[in-house]
């Protein structure tokens, strides 16, 4: 009996250290620090959510404006789908022959495109009086506004008229908080956000186009007016034919650069 008392004590010896050194081990693993144990999966997903994650892996960016609602502005919407541009629209030529009609902006903006502000009535805003200047701007985004036109505040971005600008039409837009002004002039500038520059394609060879869509830099904000059909009689200086156009598109493609809106391009930076 001796010899089995000491045969159970060892067993229950035994099997206590072996119980004890288990729970150690759950302690001590219960104690690690664990950053998913401490979100809830609502607050997980909401984090993911969040995350900005471009959709080129080169960043490389393009924005397609399209200045004064010209009419052929319209057929170009219908050949680039799903692609989205941002207008600069007149509001007091919205209905006229060969321009964009309501319906047609309408069409546009639930497709994406960003609706913004190009004066009332093209106004070259450093040949008028800064009362003049200041309603001009002030009358466009209204109009835009009155008519629903308010996705992330597009109307709250600008191209001047002629190019035409100076520090008192600078200030006029800052007292009226616009976010981005795109200028005419070259090489797309964005350190300041009210005097963007951009690329004009009027008058380049298709060569050209491509080389420079095909370019390193990382942001190419071009303009467009009309959009003619190759064999027109009717074409103007700042004109552009369908087939350079096409040639366009077909450039971004290759490329493999993203086009995004004005507004898009303004919350991407986090402005």
């Amino acid at each position: 009996m001796s010899r089995l008392l000491k045969l159970t004590t060892a067993y229950i010896l035994y099997f206590t250290i072996i119980i004890v050194f288990v729970f150690s081990v759950l302690h001590f693993n219960n104690k690690l620090p664990n950053k998913n144990n401490n979100l809830s999966k609502d607050t997980r997903l909401s984090d993911t959510e969040n995350l900005i994650i471009p959709s080129n892996i080169n960043d490389k960016y393009i924005i397609l404006t399209f200045d004064d609602g010209w009419s052929s502005q319209y057929e170009a919407f219908k050949m680039i789908k799903p692609i989205k541009g941002t207008l600069y629209i007149c509001s007091s030529f919205i209905g006229q022959e060969n321009r964009l009609t309501l319906d047609n902006l309408t069409e546009m903006y639930n497709n994406g495109w960003d609706i913004s502000n190009h004066t009332v009535h093209h106004a070259n805003l450093t040949k008028v009086s800064l009362e003049k200047a200041y309603d001009e701007i002030y009358g466009c985004s209204a109009w835009i506004k009155g008519h629903g036109f308010t996705r992330d505040n597009a109307y709250k971005h600008f191209a001047y008229p002629e190019g035409g600008y100076d520090e008192s039409i600078l200030k006029i837009l800052k007292d009226q908080d616009f976010l981005t002004a795109r200028t005419t002039n070259p090489g797309n500038d964005t350190t300041n956000p009210l005097q963007l520059g951009r690329t004009s394609l009027h008058g380049m060879t298709k060569k050209n186009i491509r080389d420079n869509i095909l370019s390193d830099r990382k942001l190419i904000i071009l303009s467009f007016h009309r959009i003619i059909p190759d064999d027109s009689t009717d074409i103007k200086d700042i004109d552009l034919k369908e087939s350079y156009f096409k040639e366009v598109m077909s450039a971004i493609h290759e490329s493999g650069r993203q086009v995004i809106t004005i507004s898009e391009w303004y919350k991407l930076n986090g402005q």
